[in-house]
């Protein structure tokens, strides 16, 4: 067993929630809101980034090319860890910062299913056979670009140089939100509060590691204690 893999085991985890949720059923009684931490006391003791983006939006980024303008699902993640009861107003600050754009037509028809495309090549009596890149040039080849500019309104977003610098430069973002070795909310404060070094998140994990071994070792947690140090 990896070392990283082992410390889920001892390490408190956020329970996973894998449901999703519609802006209009925020509205709803179906959870309690006492249960969520509000975002602004999140915000309070949270850093921006060096573009002015907290952890919640750097994560937006990363899901935001599997999102449209409008009429979303959203991951219940959004509301129970990070706080975020509207993730589409989210989406609609990173674009207005230009974070993410609009995608263009190509964009938005890879997007579609195989079927959706076959349906439209069908409206035409035109082959419905091939790839699905084939069946996207030969959509584009045979559609007026104005016909499809009407019909798909409804755009995915694609990442600006901008977004894509803000994913590269925060990793430890989307890495503790797949792992939850600890909370984002966590790292963001350690990364930014005495840390003369300026030690990246790997390091302060490792640190942390060697904290929890010694804490083994002082309660003669033997097992837990070998398990942190030498797995």
């Amino acid at each position: 067993m990896g070392l990283f893999n082992f410390l889920k085991k001892i390490k408190a985890e956020t329970p996973s929630v894998t449901a999703s949720f519609t802006v209009q059923e925020l509205s709803s009684n179906s959870y309690c809101a006492d249960d969520i931490i509000p975002l602004k006391q999140r915000l309070n003791k949270a850093f921006k980034s060096s573009n002015g983006l907290y952890p919640h939006e750097i994560l937006m980024l990363s899901y935001a090319t599997s999102f449209k303008e409008r009429d979303n699902t959203f991951q219940s993640f959004w509301k129970w860890n990070y706080s975020v009861l509207d993730p589409q107003v989210v989406l609609n600050s990173l674009l207005q910062r230009g974070f993410i754009n609009r995608s263009d037509i190509k964009t938005t028809l890879c997007k579609l299913r195989a079927c959706d495309l076959k349906e439209l090549l069908a409206e035409k009596n035109l082959k419905v056979s091939g790839k699905k890149m084939e069946l996207v040039e030969r959509v584009l080849s045979n559609f007026d670009s104005e016909e499809l500019e009407k019909r798909f309104t409804n755009r995915y977003f694609t990442l600006t140089a901008l977004g894509e610098d803000e994913l590269k430069n925060n990793q430890y973002v989307i890495y503790l939100h797949r792992n939850k070795y600890m909370s984002v909310w966590e790292m963001n404060g350690l990364l930014n509060i005495n840390n003369p070094n300026h030690l990246g998140y790997r390091d302060i994990l490792w640190g942390e590691f060697n904290r929890l071994s010694i804490e083994h070792f002082k309660k003669f947690n033997f097992g837990l204690y070998r398990g942190v140090k030498f797995q």
